[in-house]
């Protein structure tokens, strides 16, 4: 390790080459805090031994220098009989049925044990996604006194998708929350509204120890990528996983609607969908006649998603229609990094809702076909016009959100961590 720089243990169950948003985000999060004179010992699984098998890119993780060198990765394969005992023991109790993540928990747990033991790092941070990353950081912090950094992102028992747990599960998870909100020395949200629902429900002080530190754009990536072709249909773009209540459905009702009262606008429409989609969607498409405006892409490698959205003259983003959502989608940071207009579906009460009124983009209710078909009837006018781009306002803001800048903040919660620790 360069021995000018401050070392932590980053512990992250998602990393490079694994493409989701969380692998994406923590990877060029610990990429760019090299600038900000820290270095990181990386644990994180082997997605070998990861079921359902995960999305890899191999020449994303390429792109990310020797940062992951080093990593350390552990299996997720069963663990041994002998050693299950121990597990339930360490998640706070109630025996449940073992899975990858439970095996992440112990595994990662010896891992960083091991690590920590060596005596080179100043402090640790726990990434979720799962949440047993966090049980893992109370463990760690109990056994080392290192200072922590605990990063949510998204609520844990307040997520609105986790509401028919049993109810023994979610007495379990409230009382392993309150345990890492008042243990971790520092906790990160990556938006306001994030951190004012989970933190709400405990005692004022313990906010104190709460920050925002927002997803990041990296424009290195953009290095090689081909200039985007010059094209003859007002290119619109989505990227990401529809699931659940995330649904592609309001916008297929929009374009149906589209192209049956403005025919001329809907030929020049060019919509592409990248990532994975609802079973019977390709049928819906056909079957609606639309599969001359609506392309299907499938989930791409990180850098092909990021040049379609360099060929778009509008991005979407479709939320879930959960009340207050606080969820804010990566993808929203991957458009503004690429100075892309916004289209934006979403509860007007949401976390992408307040970044989009910052950034003087149109917001729509989710599921309200015809509001949604208008808004694209008027982008698509800007677009014919020459019109269809973003203000001084919109980049100003986008700036927030640069690499650089996040991990600057991020730098500054590990000193603050550093400093909480030694006052307690």
């Amino acid at each position: 390790m360069d021995a000018a720089m401050l070392n932590f243990i980053a512990i992250s169950m998602w990393m490079p080459p694994t493409v989701t948003p969380r692998a994406i985000q923590v990877g060029r999060l610990l990429k760019h805090l090299r600038g900000q004179g820290w270095g990181a010992g990386i644990i994180t699984h082997d997605p070998a031994t990861y079921e359902p098998r995960q999305f890899l890119d191999f020449d994303f993780s390429n792109l990310h220098g020797d940062i992951l060198a080093g990593m350390e990765t552990v299996s997720l394969d069963p663990l041994p009989i002998h050693s299950r005992r121990a597990l339930v023991k360490a998640l706070l109790g109630g025996v449940r049925e073992e899975s990858h993540h439970q095996r992440w928990f112990q595994r990662g747990l010896e891992a960083a044990l091991r690590l920590a033991a060596r005596k080179e790092h100043v402090a640790f941070a726990t990434f979720a996604g799962p949440w047993e990353s966090h049980e893992l950081g109370l463990e760690l912090a109990a056994k080392t006194g290192l200072p922590w950094v605990a990063h949510f992102a998204d609520p844990w028992v307040d997520n609105p998708y986790f509401v028919n747990l049993d109810p023994a599960e979610m007495i379990r998870r409230r009382n392993a929350e309150a345990a890492v909100a008042e243990r971790a020395d520092a906790l990160v949200f990556v938006s306001d509204k994030t951190r004012d629902l989970v933190m709400s429900k405990y005692p004022t002080q313990w906010s104190e120890r709460a920050y925002v530190v927002p997803h990041a754009f990296d424009r290195d990536l953009l290095e090689g990528l081909p200039e985007p072709p010059a094209l003859n249909r007002m290119r619109i773009v989505h990227t990401g996983n529809f699931y659940a209540a995330r649904s592609a459905e309001p916008l297929l009702d929009a374009v149906a609607l589209i192209a049956k009262n403005h025919p001329g606008v809907a030929r020049d429409l060019d919509i592409r969908l990248i990532g994975l989609i609802e079973e019977g969607m390709r049928y819906r498409i056909a079957q609606a006649g639309l599969d001359e405006i609506v392309t299907l892409i499938g989930q791409r490698p990180y850098r092909e998603t990021l040049f379609e959205i360099t060929c778009a003259d509008l991005t979407l983003v479709i939320d879930a229609d959960v009340a207050n959502s606080v969820f804010l989608p990566s993808k929203l940071v991957d458009y503004i990094g690429l100075s892309k207009p916004v289209l934006g579906i979403t509860p007007a009460d949401s976390a992408t809702a307040d970044l989009l009124a910052r950034l003087d983009c149109p917001i729509l209710p989710v599921g309200n076909a015809r509001n949604l078909a208008e808004a694209m009837i008027e982008a698509h006018a800007r677009w014919t016009h020459g019109r269809l781009d973003v203000g001084s306002t919109y980049r100003r803001v986008a700036a927030e959100f640069d690499a650089p800048q996040v991990a600057h903040r991020f730098a500054l919660v590990l000193k603050q961590a550093i400093t909480t620790r030694q006052a307690r």
